[in-house]
């Protein structure tokens, strides 16, 4: 018994430590996530950055007016392929940030921070928020999964975001997501010049 125990702790030992994963089998490296050349892989990978740059906008953590440029260096990368490691960063980098977003307005909503619009009561925005936040939360991580618009999904959370600092439609300067698909377009066409969001 404790030969087998020593033996299957060295063993995960060996296998936490190793520098590149241990495949089942050993069949050597995975296929890449997105393939050179796969025009609709691209374009949803390509937005999918978008959103995670968004997001950052939207907290400041990066410049709205880089997004694009940011976009573009993506863009190049994509058309040679993408990892599976690649992509799964990206998987837990919107799963962080986008869960951020949403349950920190879940908070707002909750503790009665917000400055609801004044065209209808306050009540009614809130349990409307509370639960299409909670619906929202959901449909983001499926749509991670592969299930869903995600640029829906922000969208939809950014309209929430906007009763929250008291406005019934969003105002330009909180769409953090309005301009998205028309920037990924510009730069999947070639000679595209810089857009902004």
């Amino acid at each position: 018994m404790r030969v087998r125990l020593a033996v299957s702790v060295l063993l995960f030992a060996a296998m936490a430590s190793s520098p590149a994963p241990i495949l089942a089998a050993d069949l050597g490296t995975p296929p890449p996530a997105v393939e050179q050349g796969d025009a609709e892989a691209i374009r949803t990978e390509l937005t999918r950055y978008g959103i995670l740059y968004a997001l950052r906008a939207a907290f400041n953590v990066v410049e709205l007016e880089d997004i694009s440029s940011l976009l573009r260096a993506d863009l190049a990368r994509l058309e040679e392929g993408e990892s599976t490691e690649e992509k799964a960063a990206l998987d837990r980098d919107l799963t962080a940030e986008g869960s951020y977003y949403i349950v920190s307005l879940r908070y707002l909503v909750a503790y009665g921070g917000a400055n609801w619009p004044a065209d209808k009561p306050a009540d009614d925005y809130a349990r409307d928020a509370a639960v299409l936040l909670d619906g929202l939360q959901t449909r983001w991580l499926d749509a991670i999964a592969g299930g869903e618009d995600m640029l829906g999904i922000a969208r939809e959370v950014d309209r929430i975001n906007a009763w929250t600092e008291g406005y019934a439609e969003v105002p330009a300067d909180l769409d953090h997501f309005g301009g998205l698909a028309a920037m990924v377009d510009e730069l999947l066409v070639p000679g595209a010049e810089k857009v902004g969001v």
